[in-house]
């Protein structure tokens, strides 16, 4: 069962949280009625694991449902829109692993109140649509919001700029001459500089 998709997980563990949820049991409930362990439930109602077939039949049994219905890839009237977020590109399209954030996550957060989150989810795919959106305003959104939270300011960077500027003579509270930068670029750094060299090129005339 490992080759299951992550969808395919997803799906599985949000039918296990819901009908356990729906009979009352907790964790340790439902681990002493299937014999799994605790941790293993909880990997499974997140999404990361999908068991063996024989502990499918455990859980279904625990869980007063048929096997085949807990296996099913369709889902109740309850976590339908979750489902259809699911099928849809929308969540696969926004960048989660570069802000450190699980699509199983992000669903766990749906399923707890699918029917409005997922009215929320759907007009934004929406205004995407209709506005054209594409990733790169995402990342453009994502960056400005990201400028915004630190003040535009960013301890790390500069701290590497007054090393810079102890290490050469530059003055750090302004830009150094365009000839001594130059000349520091093609000592140090062994950059090659050509003179207006974008004049063969209108088209990038606008770029700084």
């Amino acid at each position: 069962m490992s080759s299951k998709t992550a969808n395919e997980r997803i799906i599985f563990g949000l039918k296990v949280r819901q009908r356990r949820q729906q009979m009352g049991l907790s964790f340790s409930d439902l681990s002493e009625a299937s014999g799994l362990s605790v941790s293993y439930l909880n990997e499974i109602e997140k999404g990361k694991k999908f068991p063996k077939l024989e502990k499918i039949g455990a859980l279904a049994e625990a869980l007063r449902v048929p096997v085949q219905e807990l296996m099913s890839t369709e889902l109740a009237d309850g976590l339908a829109p979750v489902g259809d977020l699911l099928q849809s590109n929308f969540l696969r399209e926004l960048p989660l692993d570069l802000f450190g954030i699980e699509l199983s996550k992000v669903v766990e957060i749906i399923a707890t109140a699918p029917k409005r989150v997922g009215a929320f989810i759907s007009t934004l795919v929406e205004l995407s649509r209709n506005y054209a959106l594409q990733e790169e305003n995402f990342y453009f959104g994502a960056l400005r919001s990201y400028l915004e939270m630190h003040h535009n300011y960013f301890e790390e960077i500069e701290e590497d700029v007054v090393r810079f500027t102890d290490q050469h003579p530059l003055r750090a509270t302004e830009g150094p001459p365009a000839d001594q930068l130059a000349r520091l670029l093609r000592e140090e750094y062994r950059y090659e500089i050509v003179e207006n060299g974008l004049d063969a090129y209108p088209e990038l005339q606008d770029l700084r």
